[in-house]
């Protein structure tokens, strides 16, 4: 319920597999989002929101379902970070 209608309940199932290769420098990632095959009700939510005798309204939102990603990243150099920091004035023991 809201202040002035409801809203239904709405849920975003999603499935994701990832694999590393080459040392850890190739990296693939299969996702399924927005989970359904036609026999769920997922990504679908209705709104609706009225006050007595004034107005009444709903809305109803349909998401794009059962979409699949396929991502593939790879790392080409893997250098180790090189920062250097200063010493402070209160010496290496301030913290």
């Amino acid at each position: 319920m809201t202040a002035q209608g409801e809203d239904s309940r709405y849920y975003t199932p999603n499935l994701t597999f990832q694999k590393s290769f080459l040392d850890n420098r190739l990296k693939a990632t299969l996702q399924w989002l927005n989970i359904d095959m036609g026999l769920l009700n997922t990504n679908e939510q209705r709104i609706t929101t009225w006050r007595a005798d004034e107005f009444y309204t709903t809305t109803n939102y349909i998401y794009e379902v059962d979409m699949i990603v396929l991502n593939l990243s790879y790392i080409f150099k893997n250098g180790k970070n090189k920062s250097k920091f200063i010493d402070s004035e209160f010496g290496k023991r301030e913290f």
